[in-house]
């Protein structure tokens, strides 16, 4: 559930429950829950469903909505179809996720699978990523994808954008660089001395990466 109040006087805006009342094919959309935090950017939200990486019961799909801030009142979803009926008053502008059907012989079988990231948003470019290791880049108003990135380790970190870069780190205790844009460009790997369970930061010229076991600052050579 995500809930938005007025700054000045508490008062409730409106609220959202991101969880359909139905099931699909024995996997509950109940056992989703939010765990990244939610980003505003113009008049849309962001924000991924999953679950702690250790749930013994995780779902093997998930989904990444959009939402309509500017709404009132109980905007609760429906479906994650933004284009049906049942959703006509509900916040749903996009969502991205859920199984591969038919499932392919090879590959994937979902879009997205459950993710604990916050998105960073830039120049209308999303970029999410997966506990499972994927990188997507998706379109800000309508959800499409540009590329994806298979980083073959975990993320419990977010991706983040600083000087026209996206920095992310995985549980190999790699940190990859990747150019911001629609098309899909790793600039660099950088291997660290432990695992990463931390989003990157940036300030002054200096990138921040903390491992399991250190704290690094990056400066320019």
């Amino acid at each position: 559930m995500i809930y938005s109040f007025d700054p000045n006087t508490g008062k409730l805006l409106w609220k959202c429950d991101c969880l359909p009342k139905r099931k699909n094919k024995g996997q509950r959309e109940s056992d989703l829950y939010i765990v990244g935090s939610p980003v505003v950017v113009e008049d849309k939200l962001f924000v991924g469903l999953g679950v702690h990486p250790e749930h013994a019961q995780a779902p093997r799909w998930s989904w990444f909505l959009c939402l309509n801030i500017s709404m009132s009142g109980d905007v609760s979803l429906k479906s994650y179809d933004a284009k049906s009926p049942a959703n006509k008053n509900s916040a749903l502008v996009w969502a991205f996720g859920g199984p591969i059907l038919p499932a392919p012989a090879k590959g994937r079988e979902v879009y997205f699978g459950r993710t604990i990231s916050t998105a960073a948003v830039h120049d209308g470019l999303v970029y999410i990523s997966e506990e499972a290791g994927y990188l997507h880049c998706l379109d800000m108003n309508t959800g499409n994808r540009h590329w994806q990135h298979d980083l073959k380790a975990g993320i419990w970190g977010s991706p983040y954008w600083a000087d026209g870069k996206i920095y992310i780190g995985d549980q190999n205790g790699e940190v990859r660089v990747f150019a911001h844009g629609k098309t899909r460009k790793l600039l660099a790997t950088n291997e660290m001395d432990d695992l990463i369970h931390t989003t990157p930061a940036a300030a002054n010229g200096v990138l921040f990466v903390m491992t399991n076991s250190k704290l690094y600052a990056i400066g320019p050579p």
